[in-house]
């Protein structure tokens, strides 16, 4: 049997995470057409399919998080299956690119939730601005993932396409190690990143309680957007948006 390297990646989840996932991959690749492409984007945390290598043809994503499992479809993306369990098309403005078609959060009721994600239905965009992303300066990255793997048990998965280090603890947002400099990642900062669905107006919002913004809304291509701003402080926030409804 071949190595499958998305169940390495899934082992990081809750059991509940993994099952919902599993069946939605299922769901999803008995759908696809044979010549689809299944990519594993390791740095935000989901698998893409894609008709080709070109972001252009990509058509859906699935992925997962601590608590729920979220699916949703690219900007011009679309799948008809034949149980009418997944089906929907991306659609938005001119800057977006995707289209979420189901967030689905887990309680003790595991079935009644499995059942609101395998019929399509559709959850309002999360908007309390929750941490999503911690981002660690280290001198060395790869030496800073092998000192936590030993010392926390993190789960460590190296983006060769990045060159980036994202790690992963038991609860709570992962993160990843970027490498310092004299200049924007100084020994000793730490950044995190806090989830918005609209970019721009979460740092419009930011800027009149005082805040100042050091990068724009800023593509990530294929995987989503991200920000960053001073707070009055002086500390740096980062801001990311996935693939979802709203930016």
């Amino acid at each position: 049997m071949s190595h499958d390297p998305v169940e390495d990646f899934l082992a990081r989840y809750p059991a509940d995470v993994q099952t919902i996932f599993r069946r939605l991959r299922t769901l999803v690749m008995s759908e696809m057409p044979p010549r689809a492409l299944e990519m594993l984007m390791l740095r935000h945390n989901h698998i893409a399919y894609s008709m080709s290598e070109s972001v252009r043809d990509m058509v859906l994503y699935i992925c997962p998080l601590t608590d729920y499992v979220r699916l949703g479809f690219y900007y011009g993306g679309r799948l008809n299956d034949l149980q009418h369990l997944l089906e929907g098309e991306g659609r938005g403005g001119k800057s977006d690119r995707s289209e979420a078609l189901a967030q689905v959060r887990m309680g003790r009721r595991q079935s009644t939730h499995e059942e609101k994600i395998l019929n399509g239905g559709i959850a309002k965009p999360m908007t309390g601005h929750p941490i999503v992303h911690v981002e660690i300066s280290a001198k060395d990255p790869a030496a800073a993932s092998k000192f936590y793997r030993e010392l926390c048990g993190w789960n460590i998965q190296h983006d060769a396409n990045f060159n980036y280090y994202n790690w992963r603890g038991e609860g709570g947002p992962g993160g990843g190690f970027i490498e310092a400099n004299a200049q924007d990642n100084k020994p000793g900062d730490i950044v995190p990143y806090v989830a918005a669905d609209d970019i721009d107006a979460f740092l419009k919002k930011a800027e009149s309680l005082g805040a100042k913004t050091l990068t724009p809304k800023t593509e990530i291509p294929g995987q989503g957007w991200f920000a960053m701003f001073a707070d009055p402080s002086g500390n740096r926030i980062g801001i990311f948006s996935g693939m979802n409804p709203q930016r």
